[in-house]
């Protein structure tokens, strides 16, 4: 929208336009007063307590006094107005920019992520959706679910299967996710490192995904797990501590052994 046009050729229009914008100002016999300072001290005549004397103004005529013509002022105050809505009209054209490149981005992100052409906040919403649904849903499967053993006791011979390992919470928590051959899901925190197992002719490594092995864990809960954005079904999960394990399958040995609360 274009600036509304005002014109100052007279006094009367110079002192209606300063009305019309609140701008404050004295006058004396048809000319705004103002009063200059030194641009090095700033009014003060002394440049610092270390160089003494301003050099610029020499501390003699650190301040003055200046009469414009009130026509030339207003005309000057337009100016300067105009100046500032241009510049903040180009600062809000920059921001609507960026930000439309940044939701454009945002887009991109969810529609690979299969979440639709959608910014993020309505990804949240979708997201919270789908969780509200989910948990609704866990409540019944918790009430019908088969887990593995029982909650506080030592369950043997459990057949589990590495299916995924991924550091969580602070640098030193490890979670492992299992499977058993009936598809029941088991979770296992192993401390500051992951689960280690031995080649036998080589070096120790870190758990391999797909690895299997035989142990003996405490259950120390039975819940259902339900991910963050909905995307998966909720699945029954039991929660194992204190694994121990010294059994040789294929060509690995699990060289670990946890007593981790």
């Amino acid at each position: 929208m274009a600036a509304k046009r005002v014109i100052i050729k007279t006094a009367e229009q110079a002192k209606a336009y300063l009305a019309s914008i609140d701008h404050t100002y004295k006058l004396e016999d048809g000319k705004v007063v103002q009063t200059q300072s030194c641009r090095r001290c700033g009014g003060s005549g002394m440049y610092s307590h270390y160089h003494g004397v301003c050099f610029e103004c020499g501390g003699v005529r650190s301040r003055w006094l200046v009469h414009t013509p009130i026509v030339a002022y207003a005309k000057k105050v337009r100016r300067r107005e105009l100046e500032l809505a241009r510049k903040a009209k180009k600062a809000a054209e920059r921001a609507a920019k960026r930000e439309e490149r940044k939701l454009e981005g945002q887009r991109d992100w969810c529609e690979a992520n299969g979440f639709g052409r959608v910014t993020f906040k309505e990804k949240d919403a979708i997201v919270a959706e789908r969780r509200r649904a989910q948990e609704a849903k866990a409540g019944e499967i918790h009430a019908n679910a088969t887990y593995v053993g029982t909650v506080g006791e030592r369950t043997k011979g459990l057949e589990l299967v590495l299916v995924h390992l991924q550091q969580v919470g602070r640098w030193d928590n490890w979670m492992h996710v299992f499977e058993t051959p009936d598809g029941h899901r088991v979770v296992y925190f192993g401390g500051m490192y992951p689960l280690q197992v031995k080649d036998l002719p080589g070096p120790q490594v870190d758990m391999p995904i797909g690895y299997s092995f035989t142990c003996s864990a405490m259950v120390a809960a039975q819940d259902v797990y339900v991910r963050r954005d909905g995307s998966a079904e909720p699945r029954p999960q039991t929660t194992i501590k204190n694994l121990r394990a010294r059994k040789v399958t294929g060509e690995y040995l699990l060289a670990f052994i946890s007593e981790a609360a």
